[in-house]
């Protein structure tokens, strides 16, 4: 009697608005309310997203209308532009074309997706032929996308591990995976037949792996996942042996991200340039390890907002440092937006905290450094010959030992510095005290 109330409308209303939302209610009158109230709080955040949207237009728009109104007060030809590189311009890019596969290698990646993409339209050709009276509109596979860092344009020399994502018309199952990998092994012998590949059907992860022996190392990962695992809630519509959703969605998500990134490298190829060169610097760096690449992305172009000029890659890097610096995945900041989600969630909220502060810390270290004109420390890259990122020649001396401490094997750890430099100071105050007693 006493836990009756439980059971009442009220009371599963507020438990679910307020403790758990994904309590399951079977009352089709609370489901009702339940659509209702969800459709007003997403209308809700849309429309603030728009006003984010048009207060940040605002804003860049004063700064582009600020700036014309200053170089109006000169004459034509006496205001150098952005666009003469700088010394540490000249050092990014040299850092860069270290690091970028080599043409021969990209036109290898390419034709190695490209024939396993083949490949996959003579599996869609197969499941039409079962069924010739379906429209094309209503084929079970609708197609197939590239994503990943190979799809974006940021891979790196030596990588070797591809992506590409199957779309289904219907939610996808395990018959379907499975008879996806049964007609790959059909069709690759016969539209291959210089390379061998091997096979690695895996339905806990909703993909297949296909490695290349030709050339060891090659692999490329098929994922299989559909819209409707996005669209449609309804757990009764599912099939008996649906897939993993999770796995579906963040493929989903993957395919979201490719093309929010294509779009916004168009209008800025610096972006590009400086997320290769931080996804180096992820690699080399124990501390960035764990920090995911499109978190990366989304806040290089929050760096390109705040400006109205066409930024250059060694501004846009600083400016990257500045905004991680200033605290942004810190816990109770307001943190990093994600515009290819429908809520308004963070994207950096897979960050541990302790993760988040050594960043923070490293990023806060490398923008001293940059200040300093030691970005070739951050880089782990021999400055220009001849002169510093001051654009000064630097003595013979000082020239040898930077060269010396960038030619270690683990690279540069601003944190790992910053401590040695700490525990030093706090060794000689102890020293000194020592002495006056």
């Amino acid at each position: 009697m006493r836990d009756d109330h439980l059971k009442g409308r009220k009371h599963l209303t507020e438990y679910k608005l307020k403790v758990n939302p994904n309590l399951q209610v079977n009352d089709k009158k609370l489901l009702d309310t339940f659509r209702q109230i969800e459709k007003i709080r997403m209308q809700a955040e849309q429309e603030e997203i728009r006003k984010r949207e048009y207060r940040e237009n605002g804003m860049r728009n004063r700064m582009c209308q600020k700036e014309r109104e200053l170089l109006s007060q000169f004459p034509p030809g006496h205001v150098l532009r952005s666009s003469i590189q700088s010394s540490e311009d000249i050092l990014v890019l040299s850092k860069h074309s270290l690091i970028i596969p080599p043409p021969m290698e990209l036109q290898m990646v390419d034709r190695f997706v490209t024939y396993l993409e083949t490949c996959l339209k003579a599996v869609s050709d197969c499941f039409a032929m079962q069924d010739p009276s379906l429209p094309t509109s209503q084929r079970p596979l609708k197609g197939v996308m590239r994503v990943g860092n190979f799809a974006k344009g940021t891979m790196l020399t030596g990588e070797s591990q591809f992506d590409l994502v199957v779309l289904s018309e219907f939610k996808p199952d395990e018959y379907l995976i499975e008879a996806i990998h049964d007609l790959l092994q059909e069709k690759i012998p016969q539209i291959i037949t210089d390379e061998e590949f091997q096979l690695e059907l895996s339905i806990p992860e909703t993909h297949i792996v296909i490695n290349s022996k030709t050339n060891p190392g090659y692999s490329l990962r098929i994922r299989v996942t559909s819209p409707a695992v996005r669209e449609d809630l309804d757990p009764s519509t599912d099939p008996p042996r649906i897939l993993n959703k999770d796995k579906c969605n963040l493929s989903l998500a993957d395919m979201r991200h490719a093309k929010w990134f294509d779009s916004k490298s168009k209008r800025n190829p610096a972006i590009i340039v400086v997320v290769r060169i931080l996804r180096d610097l992820c690699r080399r760096i124990p501390t960035w390890n764990n920090f995911p690449c499109y978190v990366i992305e989304l806040l290089c172009d929050k760096a390109l907002r705040t400006v109205a000029h066409e930024v250059a890659p060694a501004e846009l890097l600083r400016r990257f440092f500045e905004v991680v610096s200033a605290g942004v995945l810190l816990p109770g900041e307001s943190g990093v937006y994600d515009p290819c989600e429908k809520n308004n969630q963070n994207a950096a909220a897979s960050i541990s905290k302790q993760d988040a502060q050594d960043i923070t810390t490293s990023a806060q270290h490398a923008l001293r450094l940059i200040a300093l004109g030691q970005l070739d420390k951050i880089l782990a890259h021999e400055a220009v010959p001849g002169e510093d990122a001051s654009g000064e020649a630097p003595e013979e001396e000082e020239q040898y030992e930077v060269a010396d401490e960038v030619s270690g094997d683990d690279g540069y750890d601003p944190v790992a510095n910053h401590d040695q430099a700490s525990t030093a100071n706090q060794e000689a105050a102890h020293v000194s005290a020592s002495q006056e007693e």
